[in-house]
């Protein structure tokens, strides 16, 4: 994984290797030491970032910034920084704090060399990952690849992590699989100095009462402005790729850029709502279209490339976008502008449909409990919850009480916003948005250069003022597109195969609970909700899935409860013959085996089989 690593030492210890990063041909390495610091930084080679000295400093820098942010005026100026040469002058110039205002995606270590200080930021979306702990003789380590870390400490499973993974999709807050090592937070700063680690949060959602302050032409020109001038920061010079689907951010960046030189792709189902959408969008713009089919794509290879590059955080669901990226890269010069998270930022989808409930400050503590019961339901909806002792051993049932503790503190945390702009904002960015969709991103910038207009620290501001009508369903956000970009709007959604409406989150409702009804009398699903099949399809397609577990015996405690099927055999071979049980269950077990043998040489206990547990007693 390319990024950045290092650390200070004060006694004992050693010093990352960063050769022993996974990498490739694109990539190149450059460290330096400095007294105690040390610090090291693997990127793309047509970049050109190193890491960079003088007198006061040593910088390593990973990311892209498109200037620096006014949050009073909400404004931007300056340019574009994408090396440490680049951020080195910028420090130079105006301190070290001044990092916090940069606008952009990036992480960053600083080590002041008369104060003695090493400092990390992560910047405010905490797009990038970073690993950090301590050891025995006050010595600090961070890296964007866990595995660097086995140079200097032995990586012990974190059950409430792999807990909470298999349980939401991803960690909670700062936690990891890694006992003893923690995940940077969005808007993170990391201070080591005199063998202490303090870590602070610079920047946090501005509070607001979220009241109507302007009309509604007033906040749709307002955002118009400032997320067009987002997009066209970040358009190529050469061609600009875009990822184009049925959805509303794709759509939007199309439409900004149209006249500029673009190639699009899109992927799924052959008729999904991803596939109808998007090539009617490419049509109407006249694009350099591709549709990227995955059919014969080799999963084993690709499933433990996605576990090696996440550190093992992202869902084989994404599996698809390391692929396309790949792809999208055989494109000369290109860079990919992406629209992905615009949900997130811009607006839930309705109550029903939506991960998150309607939850405001102003609340009583009956009806919040009532909400946070229900939201921790949403969230693990679909998902297979450690709590189910017909899927799970005691490794991760006995885990379910401290998962439930642990999600109750993310609440609590995001409950300090006063405003359902802050509440879901805050929630989905620190929990969802940063571990599943940002990791899936992660991957794929290691293939691909790729820009994230949505994530402009401008809209983020701009959304949480918005009156909280104007932001459920992401209503003005659609009504932008309707109004500034016509042909866009008249080309059909992925989630109804109509043109998009201001209501679309009402369209929805309806066609969730028709699929739902659908599916409970054993009929066709509309193919409009399955974007993604090609997965599962792959999976099943696998000749050799069964390289992919670790084969064990059944232990007294054990991650997956196999009683039902027997055996990791079995489960393999009814995926394979449909049952779709089956096939959740081995994906799961897939994605640990890989972080079984990639990190903990295979000393997790895989298995649990009830009568293994009569005999251990």
């Amino acid at each position: 994984m390319s990024g950045i690593f290092g650390g200070y030492i004060n006694s004992g210890g050693g010093k990352l290797d960063g050769q022993k990063m996974f990498q490739s041909e694109y990539y190149q390495l450059t460290t330096l030491n400095t007294n105690c610091c040390h610090l090291g930084c693997l990127s793309h080679k047509d970049n050109n970032n190193e890491v960079l000295e003088d007198s006061d400093y040593a910088v390593t820098f990973f990311g892209e910034t498109f200037g620096h942010i006014d949050d009073a005026l909400n404004t931007v100026e300056g340019n574009r920084i994408s090396s440490a040469r680049e951020l080195l002058e910028f420090i130079i110039e105006r301190g070290i704090k001044s990092v916090e205002k940069l606008n952009g995606v990036f992480v960053t270590a600083i080590y002041e060399k008369k104060k003695h200080r090493l400092t990390i930021y992560n910047d405010r979306f905490g797009l990038y990952p970073l690993y950090y702990t301590t050891t025995e003789g006050g010595n600090f380590y961070f890296s964007q690849d866990a595995r660097l870390l086995r140079q200097v400490m032995e990586l012990k499973p974190d059950y409430t992590g792999i807990a909470e993974y298999l349980s939401f999709d991803y960690c909670l807050e700062d936690r990891s699989f890694f006992r003893d090592v923690k995940y940077i937070m969005p808007a993170q700063k990391l201070e080591f100095q005199d063998g202490k680690l303090a870590v602070n949060t610079y920047w946090m959602l501005p509070q607001s009462d979220g009241k109507r302050k302007k009309r509604k032409k007033e906040y749709l020109r307002e955002l118009h402005n400032i997320y067009s001038d987002a997009v066209l920061r970040r358009k190529s010079d050469g061609v600009n790729i875009i990822g184009l689907t049925g959805g509303f951010d794709s759509r939007l960046i199309l439409a900004i850029l149209d006249g500029e030189e673009i190639s699009s792709y899109n992927y799924g189902n052959a008729g999904s709502g991803d596939n109808v959408g998007g090539q009617a969008l490419a049509e109407v713009y006249h694009t350099k279209h591709h549709y990227l089919q995955f059919e014969d794509l080799d999963f084993a290879s690709t499933a433990r490339e996605i576990v090696s590059r996440s550190d093992g955080q992202c869902p084989f669901e994404r599996f698809y976008q390391a692929n396309a990226a790949k792809e999208k890269a055989k494109v000369k010069g290109g860079i990919e502008i992406s629209g992905m998270g615009g949900d997130a930022v811009s607006g839930q989808k309705s109550n029903f449909t939506g991960l998150f409930p309607n939850m405001g400050g102003n609340m009583t503590v009956r009806k919040k409990n009532y909400y946070r019961k229900r939201l921790l339901n949403d969230i693990t909806r679909g998902r297979m919850t450690v709590n189910r002792t017909d899927i799970y051993g005691p490794l991760m049932t006995q885990e379910w009480e401290n998962v439930v503790k642990e999600y109750n503190k993310a609440v609590d945390i995001a409950e300090a916003g006063q405003t359902f702009g802050n509440y879901t904002m805050r929630l989905k960015l620190r929990t969802l948005e940063r571990r599943v969709t940002m990791s899936s991103m992660w991957i794929v910038n290691q293939h691909l250069s790729i820009r994230f207009p949505v994530y402009d620290y401008r809209v983020m501001n701009f959304f949480n003022t918005v009156p909280q009508t104007y932001r459920f369903g992401q209503r003005l956000y659609i009504r932008m597109i309707q109004d500034y970009y016509p042909k866009a709007a008249k080309c059909p959604h992925s989630e109804t195969g109509k043109p998009v409406r201001e209501s679309h989150c009402v369209m929805v409702d309806f066609i969730t609970v028709k699929d739902y009804l659908l599916g409970k009398f054993g009929l066709k699903k509309s193919v409009y909700s399955n974007s993604f099949g090609f997965v599962n399809d792959a999976i099943r397609a696998c000749n050799n899935l069964d390289g992919l577990v670790t084969h064990q015996k059944p232990t007294p405690k054990g991650i997956f409860n196999i009683s039902k099927y027997g055996s990791v055999e079995t489960i393999i071979d009814k995926a394979r013959h449909g049952d779709n049980a089956a096939l959740k269950i081995l994906k799961n077990i897939i994605q640990i085996s890989l972080l079984n043998e990639l990190y903990f040489d295979n000393q997790i206990e895989m298995y649990y089989e009830e009568n293994q547990q009569k005999e251990g007693r």
